[in-house]
């Protein structure tokens, strides 16, 4: 049995939580990196077709009440998180 697999789950959930760090996407770079890693992950359960532009984002990303936050797992990016903000403004 592999070493890690051994420690109470835990244990290996918050050595992995220290692992963890969310970051709001501010720059061009950053919402490229999500918006790749999202195709990817769409190609690969055949939810969209191909693209030269291998990235997939829609009009929802660019409302003004949204934030979009990448999950990074030692530095790499692993998942992203898409949050709406309702209010008065942008209901």
């Amino acid at each position: 049995m592999a070493e890690g697999l051994r420690k109470p789950v835990s244990e290996r959930i918050g050595e992995l939580r220290d692992k963890v760090e969310y970051r709001r996407a501010v720059t061009e770079q950053d919402h490229e990196a999500i918006f790749r890693l999202r195709y990817d992950a769409c190609r690969r359960i055949a939810a969209i077709d191909p693209s030269d532009g291998q990235r997939f984002d829609d009009s929802f990303d660019w409302l003004p009440n949204v934030h979009q936050l990448g999950v990074y797992i030692e530095d790499r990016l692993a998942a992203s998180l898409r949050i709406h903000v309702l209010s008065q403004e942008t209901p």
